[in-house]
C-alpha cells in the first residue's frame, strides 16, 4: 500500500512538472479537438498537437488508473468499465464535464480530468 502511494505522488509530480500552467481552459480547448476531428478532415499543426495533447493524457490517466486498480482495488481515483474506453470516449466524458463545471476552469487540468473520470466511473 505504502508503495502504491509513492507511485501515485511521483506520477502526479512528474505530470505536475510537465504543464504547471496548464488549466481547464487548456484542456476544454485540447479535448475538444478530440471530439470534432473526423477521419476525412485535416487538422493543422496547433489542432493535431492539441489532439495530441488531450488523447495522450486520456491514455497516460486511464492506463495509470488501471494500474491502481490492480493495487489498491476500490482506493483506486476511479474504476475504469469492464468494457474499457477509448480515448476519444475519455475525452468526451472530459469535455462534457467542464461544460457542466466552468466555475472549475481554473484548476490543474489533469486535476479537472481525475474528477471527471471520479464522476463518470465511481467505484462503488
Amino acid at each position: 500500500m505504502k508503495i502504491s502511494l509513492v507511485f501515485l505522488v511521483i506520477g502526479f509530480s512528474i505530470i505536475s512538472i510537465s504543464n504547471v500552467s496548464a488549466d481547464g481552459n487548456d484542456l476544454l480547448r485540447e479535448c475538444s479537438k478530440a471530439e470534432t476531428a473526423k477521419d476525412d478532415v485535416t487538422l493543422d499543426f496547433e489542432d493535431g498537437l492539441a489532439l495530441g495533447q488531450c488523447l495522450g493524457m486520456m491514455q497516460g490517466i486511464t492506463n495509470l488508473n488501471t494500474i491502481y486498480e490492480l493495487a489498491l482495488q476500490k482506493n483506486a481515483l476511479f474504476c475504469n468499465p469492464e468494457q474499457g474506453i477509448t480515448n476519444g470516449e475519455a475525452a468526451k466524458i472530459v469535455v462534457k464535464y467542464l461544460n457542466n463545471n466552468p466555475q472549475k476552469f481554473h484548476e490543474p487540468k489533469i486535476e479537472l480530468a481525475i474528477q471527471a473520470f471520479r464522476e463518470a466511473f465511481p467505484c462503488k
